[in-house]
């Protein structure tokens, strides 16, 4: 970290001097040189998560959380038709939101 150039502490010259450049920029030339020696200026793409994670992480939220308790508490009293329904708007609202992120990043 020591050995670090302090950009912010130069002067426009010096950046200039030490990227060997100048005011109008690279040429074709230097620039082709650049990128041979270099390679292109990307960034990696990030590594994403695997589908099942991010199918589960939208499970990760207080609304679900009190869904499932009341589907718990509906188990336990014996209301198994209410317990079903519950569950089955908890998963198909995962599902929803799901597809639905997966479509916006498609679109965007």
């Amino acid at each position: 970290m020591t050995n670090q150039i302090k950009w912010y502490k130069k002067t426009k010259e010096d950046v200039l001097n030490h990227l060997n450049t100048n005011t109008d920029g690279l040429s074709r030339q230097e620039v082709e040189k650049r990128i041979e020696k270099y390679g292109l200026n990307v960034l990696p793409k990030p590594k994403g998560k695997h589908p099942i994670l991010k199918f589960l992480s939208h499970y990760n939220n207080v609304l679900i959380y009190v869904l499932l308790g009341a589907a718990v508490i509906t188990a336990y009293l014996g209301h198994w038709v209410d317990t079903s329904i519950i569950l089955a708007v908890v998963f198909i609202n995962g599902l929803i939101s799901y597809y639905s992120k997966l479509f916006l990043l498609c679109i965007c």
